[in-house]
């Protein structure tokens, strides 16, 4: 009996892993190169657990500390309930803007990030071990991080794939690609980047170990 759902476990883990790498290859065939320079644009992409500072010009008594919910909502002094989740900063400014013209005389407003979240990011492929993982930044006054998954700066790509336990011998440098969500008009969409560590190791092309954005998806080519 035993022996029997050990060989139905190997064969339930030998079907999810076949059906990882298929789907990973093809992600790999698919990476658009569309738009080459959509990560380099995209700024840090606001979501429930960030904590932000808002200046109201000329309100101080308005301005404050303000928790990102997990419903993607501010909730904010004399308008309520705004969603923010997947915009970045200067988009909720313009935003907020827009609302609080009901309201003030003056809307002018500036918003700076206090704390953010962990990243929740994905790993498939050639990597020793493969799967979620979540990066937490922490305070830049700590000289080193606490734990290895703490970086005193936003994540990288380099820094997903040491976490994962660095590369596999099987492992193409030359074929990774990084996936990417997006809130555009209030819908929800993919883009794909081809990332070379070939070119940022032998090159020092940095355009190749982009920051990570929360619910990114790496595969490592083999």
């Amino acid at each position: 009996m035993i022996i029997f759902k050990i060989i139905i476990t190997f064969i339930i883990n030998g079907y999810f892993f076949s059906n990882l790498y298929a789907k990973s290859n093809l992600e790999l065939q698919n990476c658009e190169e569309s738009n080459k320079d959509f990560i380099q644009q995209t700024n840090y992409l606001l979501g429930p657990g960030d904590k932000v500072y808002i200046n109201f010009f000329g309100y101080k008594d308005l301005s404050g500390e303000f928790n990102i919910l997990n419903d993607g909502k501010l909730s904010l002094p004399l308008i309520g309930s705004v969603f923010v989740s997947g915009l970045n900063t200067e988009a909720a400014i313009k935003k907020l803007e827009q609302e609080y013209k009901k309201e003030l005389l003056s809307s002018k407003l500036d918003i700076q990030i206090i704390n953010s979240r962990p990243l929740n990011v994905s790993i498939i492929g050639e990597v020793k071990h493969p799967g979620p993982y979540k990066l937490k930044k922490i305070d830049k006054s700590i000289e080193f991080p606490r734990s290895f998954n703490e970086y005193p700066y936003s994540p990288k790509l380099t820094d997903a794939i040491e976490y994962s336990g660095g590369l596999t011998k099987d492992s193409d440098l030359t074929k990774i690609c990084l996936k990417r969500k997006f809130n555009l008009n209030s819908k929800i969409a993919y883009k794909k980047k081809r990332l070379n560590l070939f070119e940022l190791l032998n090159n020092g092309k940095q355009e190749n170990n982009p920051y990570l954005q929360d619910e990114d998806i790496i595969y490592i080519g083999k």
